[in-house]
């Protein structure tokens, strides 16, 4: 997912007109609680395209509509409101209405699984219905829900065994650099003790390079 990404970018820094993009990766865990939450992942895809360059020119109708709730806020001295999932949903849809876009979404598995069929739904009106070409690209587990959602859209199937050996060099890698570096243990580091902290390592990460680099 990470090369692809590059790939979009380095695509926009040569071709800044083409597709909006916004990239959200959700997670489950307890210090960043938003990634797993649906509307607060709206308002990020939302808010990214909506930005048309790094300098930050935010498109018309949505700083029209902040305006709006800042006006009334300071009316009766309150925060703005946020904006609801609906609010988001419309607000992105009038964008692609204008421009193409293409929204990445790594690991949805993380993302609240008794909420995630309404981003899922979103994300499938946004491809349906925009006047512009929408792409989506997600990654995710094959939790059951996913699975049945998207069987009938272009899938690549990557298992653990497709990539284990790359993420066994890495971990070996990342281990014999924390010996040198004396941050485990203090480098003493028998070899017995180095074989099964690897063995497991390699066993528990099963394929996967986030859960390796933690």
């Amino acid at each position: 997912m990470a090369a692809l990404i590059q790939e979009v970018l380095d695509g926009k820094s040569k071709r800044p007109a083409t597709s909006s993009f916004a990239y959200l990766y959700c997670s489950k865990d307890s210090a960043e609680t938003h990634r797993a939450d649906p509307e607060e992942i709206m308002r990020a895809l939302l808010k990214q395209l909506s930005c048309f360059d790094a300098a930050q020119l935010f498109h018309r109708a949505v700083l029209r509509e902040y305006e709006k709730r800042r006006r009334d806020a300071d009316e009766d001295g309150s925060d703005p409101l946020k904006l609801s999932f609906g609010d988001c949903k419309d607000a992105i849809l009038e964008l692609t209405s204008q421009s193409p876009a293409i929204i990445m979404i790594d690991a949805l598995d993380e993302c609240d699984p008794k909420r995630r069929h309404e981003l899922l739904q979103a994300l499938s009106i946004f491809v349906q219905t925009s006047s512009n070409l929408v792409k989506v690209i997600i990654s995710s587990r094959d939790d059951g829900d996913i699975v049945c959602r998207l069987n009938s859209v272009p899938n690549v199937s990557i298992r653990s065994s497709d990539n284990g050996h790359d993420v066994d060099r890495f971990i070996d890698q990342e281990l014999e650099e924390a010996i040198d570096d004396q941050r485990l243990l203090t480098g003493l580091v028998p070899e017995s003790l180095k074989k099964q902290i690897l063995l497991a390592l390699q066993t528990r990460a099963d394929g996967m390079f986030l859960w390796a680099r933690l």
